[in-house]
């Protein structure tokens, strides 16, 4: 189940990193994308083990904007 989550993220991700807009159109995709991860995450029912552990986001290709909003969510929210 962890590996098909984590194929499902990497998927999506790669097909969101081929877009080219704006700096401030990127800002707010990165936004939209970064709360889209979250809250996909709470309609999973994660085993007990699993509870416990980090929670590790993949970032296929060079979106630092992603990786910053991500970032900025991992630091006020725990899934």
């Amino acid at each position: 189940m962890k590996k098909v989550f984590i194929i499902l993220i990497m998927s999506f991700l790669a097909l969101a990193a081929g877009e080219k807009t704006i700096d401030q159109e990127m800002d707010t995709n990165s936004k939209i994308k970064a709360v889209y991860i979250y809250n996909f995450t709470k309609y999973i029912e994660w085993p007990e083990e699993y509870l416990m552990e980090r929670f590790v986001v993949g970032i296929l290709g060079k979106d630092e904007s992603l990786f910053n909003e991500l970032e900025k969510m991992a630091k006020v929210k725990k899934v």
